[in-house]
C-alpha cells in the first residue's frame, strides 16, 4: 500500500480536504491585499482553481502548499489591479 506522498494518485477526497484546508488562508490574504469581500471571493476561488490543476501541489508539506498558494492568491488578487493599470 501506497502512502500520500508515494502514490502516484492523489482522491478526490484528499484534494478537497487539503483545499478546504486552506481555503481560509487564501481568503485572508486575499481581502489584505484587496480590502473586499467579493473582489477577495473571487480571487480565493481563482487560485484554489489554479493550485487543484497541479498534481505535485498535493504532495508538498502543508508550509510548502500554504506558500505556493500564498504566491497564487496574491497574483490572482493582483490581476485585475494590473488589468486595469495596463488599459490606461
Amino acid at each position: 500500500m501506497f502512502n500520500r506522498k508515494e502514490c502516484p494518485i492523489v482522491n478526490l477526497d484528499y484534494k478537497v480536504e487539503i483545499l478546504r484546508r486552506l481555503e481560509t488562508f487564501s481568503y485572508q490574504v486575499a481581502y489584505f491585499i484587496l480590502e473586499d469581500e467579493g473582489l477577495a471571493i473571487d480571487a480565493t476561488k481563482r487560485a484554489l482553481i489554479e493550485v487543484s490543476l497541479n498534481a505535485d501541489f498535493y504532495r508538498q508539506s502543508l508550509s510548502n502548499q500554504r506558500e505556493t498558494l500564498r504566491k497564487l492568491t496574491i497574483r490572482q488578487s493582483l490581476a485585475p489591479k494590473t488589468k486595469t493599470l495596463l488599459s490606461n
